[in-house]
């Protein structure tokens, strides 16, 4: 054994399923469903390995949970007595998932326990789905990165409140406009060969009330495939609601959202299918740009056969 390192190797032969266990001060991270766990406790981080058919770990704090036959990371300590993730492998079955929700339902749980205000619950809500054979994340204080060395797959949803305009017939039969009250949900799918995104590191140290979809910027590449809708859906009795979609496939999808109007844009051999109250068409094309607001609403997009 060496000062700066020591060695803890935990394996059950219980079933998987009856397994929890906490890491961190305040049992922030919890490993379930494991059949091996192995832990190396230096003085400058907390490495580890998580063995499950599959394993399931999961950030209490950050409303992620993460799964992976195999999982292998590092924890960072931090002043205050609890971890945050540094950098993360996850080989068979990965899979990440962000809920705004559930970081949320923590962060009232613990402000309850600790006799704090309760932070109130936000009208926007957020989620983000990641799969693939293998994920390989990293953290540095400016950055954060999510790898997909052999292909995978991203979900996002979001739903905020809005207000929608609608034609409708008055008492005497004329048309006016009326204004309603209702939710956006606006959903964005791709699936890849290989991907590399760009992420927010806060959502890793920093709990947050706030819906805004973690990653930043990235690529992808390999037999695209995509599909972004927005629907509009008023609380009104009776009012249809109003859908906005584009799916298709590309050679290419590269991801800025570090800018307003956010974009997303296609490159290479592309198909589109277009499906709008303003617009129904199928096309090939070379480029597509869809640019999106800071709620991944629909702005307008634009294509080019000339690239």
């Amino acid at each position: 054994m060496t000062i700066l390192a020591l060695s803890l190797a935990i394996a059950l032969a219980q079933t998987p399923q009856d397994n929890a266990f906490e890491i961190g001060a305040n049992g922030e991270w919890i490993a379930r469903r494991w059949s091996k766990i192995s832990f190396d406790l230096g003085i400058f981080g907390r490495t580890f390995d998580l063995e499950g058919a599959p394993v399931n770990l999961e950030g209490k704090p950050y409303g992620m949970i993460m799964e992976g036959n195999v999982i292998r990371g590092a924890l960072q300590p931090t002043s205050e007595g609890s971890y945050t993730l540094q950098r993360l492998r996850q080989i068979g079955r990965a899979k990440i998932d962000f809920s705004l929700q559930r970081s949320f339902d923590y962060m009232r749980s613990l402000a309850g326990e600790e006799g704090k205000k309760i932070p109130e619950r936000s009208e926007k809500q957020m989620n983000l789905d990641l799969r693939a054979p293998e994920i390989i994340l990293a953290t540095t204080i400016a950055e954060g990165t999510i790898d997909f060395p052999t292909g995978g797959t991203l979900k996002s949803n979001q739903e905020t409140p809005g207000q929608f305009e609608y034609v409708v017939r008055g008492p005497d039969q004329k048309q006016i406009k009326q204004i309603v009250q209702g939710r956006t949900i606006t959903k964005l799918d791709l699936a890849f060969k290989k991907a590399k995104f760009f992420f927010d590191p806060a959502i890793l140290t920093s709990p947050s009330t706030e819906a805004k979809l973690p990653i930043r910027k990235g690529s992808a590449e390999g037999d695209v495939t995509f599909d972004y809708e927005q629907v509009d859906q008023p609380n009104t009795a009776g009012l249809p609601p109003k859908k906005r979609r584009l799916n298709g496939r590309a050679d290419r999808v590269d991801l800025d959202f570090t800018t307003l109007p956010r974009t997303i844009t296609f490159t290479g051999n592309i198909k589109v299918d277009v499906d709008t109250d303003f617009s129904k068409s199928t096309t090939t094309t070379k480029e597509v740009v869809i640019y999106l607001d800071s709620e991944m609403k629909l702005i307008r997009f634009t294509m080019n056969s000339n690239k």
